[in-house]
């Protein structure tokens, strides 16, 4: 069974519609909502196209927002998934890209938390398929009233071991001090040139490095 574009849009469009309902109105989530719009839209353009097109309604709706941490956040880490898409990665594609999604974020979450976690990025890679694919349909079957014993029995036992797991990363939390505008501008640079200027075929030997 093949769907199309316009059919694939309509789906996720009704599916965060309905998580709307069950997470609250959120930055992250009108984000992800106006891009499938735009998408739907503009047939003939990408979804970087649209989330840079989302971006701009956001700033013309109320340019203050570009001081929320979540409106920077959600669109800062969407734009790194779109421009990782193009990288070619053969091996360990899934840990790589939440190594480089972790680190990427980091001049954002290290002036809020000053902590930094090395074993989180493999920690996301347990967790989010349980958030995506487990928990995030119980919630829906929740939602719509169908509830019985072994739905919660599982539901349950799924939230104890993500506390668990959750717990268990946070011992490797390593607390660090203020760090300096040097550092920030030495990062971004990095990270400008690993995803706009380096050739995708030598990304193997730049991540070794």
């Amino acid at each position: 069974l093949v769907f199309s574009r316009k059919m694939i849009n309509i789906i996720l469009f009704i599916l965060l519609f309905f998580y709307l309902f069950l997470a609250g109105e959120s930055i992250p989530i009108y984000r992800a909502l106006i891009t499938e719009v735009l998408l739907f839209i503009f047939v003939k353009r990408d979804r970087l196209f649209c989330t840079k097109m989302t971006f701009i309604i956001f700033l013309i709706y109320n340019p203050f927002i570009i001081l929320s941490t979540s409106f920077k956040m959600t669109f800062f880490i969407t734009f790194i998934i779109l421009k990782m898409t193009n990288l070619k990665i053969e091996k360990n594609k899934n840990i790589i890209f939440s190594l480089l999604l972790y680190f990427s974020m980091l001049p954002l979450t290290l002036p809020i938390n000053n902590t930094v976690n090395f074993l989180a990025p493999l920690m996301n890679l347990i967790l989010i398929p349980i958030f995506t694919f487990i928990l995030l349909p119980l919630s829906f079957l929740f939602f719509f009233g169908f509830k019985n014993f072994i739905i919660i029995l599982i539901f349950n036992l799924l939230i104890t071991l993500t506390e668990i797991i959750l717990n268990f990363v946070d011992i490797f939390t390593i607390t660090i001090g203020n760090i300096g505008f040097v550092f920030y501008f030495v990062y971004f640079y990095f990270l400008f040139n690993l995803f706009f200027k380096l050739d995708y075929t030598n990304l193997k030997y730049i991540i070794i490095l």
